[in-house]
């Protein structure tokens, strides 16, 4: 029997719909995400300090020509420096690790191989990829500074936090390789710097050459940093408007000018469109520097960085990240299995391949207080210590704390993860004469800042203080009858040298 055309159309339109409310509740949500995308090329490159504002607005005016190019080719996310201080080594470690500083051990910059120890054994992505595939594939690693010890007037620019990853490496280039002599030909042609930085171009046109081109059939993974930005940046002003004509604006040119080399050679050996390229920086940059905590205890300029996939595939379907997504990104896109590895990043930084990052999973779900514990009452100038026990699905919430004493709030900031029971001080010293002390707690998603929980719901946990009869001798605590005598003190000192200078000097 044939059906006629318009009930056809009105019956199928109710299947429609019938199947668009219930495949949500049948179907678990992993079957409905992207393909996981597959490479056996990968070339990282970071720039050191580059701020994104300046990056994306300096695309658009068609002064980064081949990082656009990469871009329109792909896709550009924003990453955020959610659990460590924004500067070089730190960032460089999660970027390679995936983990923050509680795992990488690498929390500030310390210059000077005698002093910094390697991100550990085992840890970065080319070491993850020579465990599991062997010598099936090549790992080449290009550094703009020594990762040896060097001649003592360039011993400044050692850094061994890829010692261990240069171990494994079967292509190495650093400044221990190159010769020392400012003057010499080869020197005048690489050093940035006259204390031999490397230039980014020298770089790439040394990869290109003596690792890609012999490798180019087979699989391999490279691994870059550039940098001319922080180099310069620390040397001038960079500003929130972005000015093309400025000297910073012109080292973030020359990094280009090393991408479009890299360009060039894969398109001489023809695997431009197979390779996965990835182009990010380790922190950003504003005003002389890239001081402060990371997201969102610094300027945006500072705690976020971007990061431009040559392949669409490889991106955030929110556009937005974690720098430790970088690593579980690359691992998964070359065929390892991330959840297999230990540590577990889900346990540790809640960092997730950047293509499963989707609203469901890192964006749209608050974290909620298991517990919350507090004493019953603190001693007048010691510390108010509170235990908070959350769940949030992402992995990634921040705990903010606010205390009153007296008519003042003042408010204790701390990175807080899932699964994790954590302790933290609230400082009461040099707050006399409170009875008192009102608390309460917010916790928020650090990818997004955007979901939020409160405990309590509303208003403040109140904290008896035992008062102390007269508080403690330090110098933190000045008395009012200090401060008089102190500005009477000053006074007289004054007035004799006034009477000095005017009636007793010598004429």
């Amino acid at each position: 029997m044939m059906i006629p055309t318009g009930v056809f159309r009105a019956k199928a339109m109710k299947l429609i719909l019938v199947l668009a409310f219930v495949l949500p509740f049948v179907v678990h949500p992993v079957t409905l995400a992207s393909p996981i995308p597959r490479f056996n090329r990968v070339i990282l490159i970071s720039y050191d300090g580059a701020n994104p504002t300046w990056v994306a607005e300096l695309m658009r005016l068609g002064y980064l020509p081949n990082l656009a190019s990469l871009m329109q080719r792909g896709a550009m996310n924003s990453l955020f420096i959610v659990d460590h201080d924004p500067s070089t080594d730190p960032g460089l470690s999660t970027i390679e690790t995936g983990y923050g500083p509680d795992v990488h051990k690498i929390y500030a910059n310390v210059f000077g191989a005698t002093t910094k120890i390697s991100i550990p054994a085992g840890l970065s992505i080319g070491e993850r990829i020579k465990s599991f595939y062997g010598s099936s594939w090549k790992v080449a690693v290009a550094i703009p500074w020594a990762t040896a010890p060097l001649p003592e007037n360039v011993t400044r620019n050692v850094d061994p936090i890829f010692w261990n990853l240069a171990n494994v490496t079967d292509y190495s280039l650093a400044a221990q390789n190159l010769t020392w002599t400012p003057g010499d030909p080869e020197f005048d042609e690489y050093a940035f710097t006259p204390t031999g930085l490397i230039n980014a171009s020298y770089l790439v046109r040394r990869v290109v050459d003596e690792f890609i081109g012999p490798n180019s059939a087979g699989n391999f993974y490279v691994r870059i940093h550039m940098t001319e930005p922080d180099a310069v940046g620390h040397s001038v002003t960079v500003d929130k408007v972005v000015d093309p004509s400025s000297q910073y604006a012109y080292a973030l040119e020359l990094c280009d000018n090393a991408i479009g080399l890299l360009i060039s050679g894969l398109e001489r050996h023809g695997i431009l469109d197979s390779t996965l390229i990835l182009v990010t920086t380790d922190h950003g940059f504003l005003g002389g520097g890239h001081s402060g905590g990371p997201k969102p205890y610094s300027v945006e300029e500072v705690h976020t960085c971007f990061l431009v996939s040559s392949h669409s595939s490889v991106c955030s379907p929110t556009g937005l990240g974690l720098q430790n997504d970088i690593a579980p990104t690359i691992l998964s896109a070359v065929g390892i299995e991330v959840d297999d590895l230990i540590p577990r990043f889900d346990a540790t930084s809640g960092a997730m391949p950047l293509f499963m990052a989707t609203e469901q999973v890192r964006e749209t779900t608050p974290p909620e207080v298991v517990s919350v514990s507090f004493p019953d009452s603190i001693t007048e100038g010691s510390r108010l210590n509170a235990t908070i026990v959350l769940s949030d699905p992402s992995g990634i919430s921040l705990v903010d704390a606010y205390y009153v004493a007296g008519s003042n709030l003042f408010k204790a900031q701390v990175t807080q993860r899932q699964g994790a029971t954590l302790t933290f001080d609230m400082q009461t010293v040099r707050i006399w004469n409170v009875n008192s002390t009102q608390v309460y707690f917010e916790f928020f998603d650090n990818s997004s800042l955007k979901n939020k929980a409160r405990y309590p719901a509303s208003g403040f946990i109140t904290v008896p203080v035992n008062v102390s009869q007269e508080p403690p001798t330090s110098t933190d605590y000045i008395s009012p009858s200090s401060l008089l005598i102190a500005a009477g003190a000053v006074l007289v000192l004054l007035a004799a040298g006034g009477y000095w200078y005017l009636f007793r000097r010598p004429k």
